[in-house]
């Protein structure tokens, strides 16, 4: 009886106000759809940035470790090898620079993946 008197009051309530009932309802599994392909396209862009960062860091280790300048002229832009080397550590420095870049940018996406997830 007393249970019957407070849903009696719950709807004089719902109507004062005019509460639409699927508001208060557990959200279904379609709608969480969304989400999961936001943290998936979060991690797919993490991956492709800490991949890129992977292949700078690499190209940049190259430009500091290999050079040859007596026939294969490898890495080797002028005539000296000073400025072979100068050159070469520019260059790396670029490379580990974009590399850092990458990795911030990815871990960006993980971030926001991360947030979005919350919501």
């Amino acid at each position: 009886m007393e249970e019957t008197q407070e849903i009696k009051e719950i709807d004089e309530i719902n109507e004062m106000y005019k509460l639409d009932e699927t508001e208060n309802e557990i959200p279904k599994e379609e709608d969480n759809e969304d989400a999961s392909d936001n943290q998936s396209s979060g991690k797919l862009g993490a991956i492709i940035f800490f991949i890129l960062s992977a292949i700078s860091l690499g190209i940049g280790l190259y430009k500091l470790w290999a050079y040859e300048n007596n026939y294969s002229q490898v890495n080797a832009y002028v005539g000296g090898d000073a400025y072979n080397y100068i050159i070469n550590s520019n260059l790396a420095t670029a490379y580990f620079t974009l590399a850092v870049l990458f990795t911030l940018i990815a871990l960006g996406y993980l971030i926001i993946g991360a947030i979005k997830m919350k919501k």
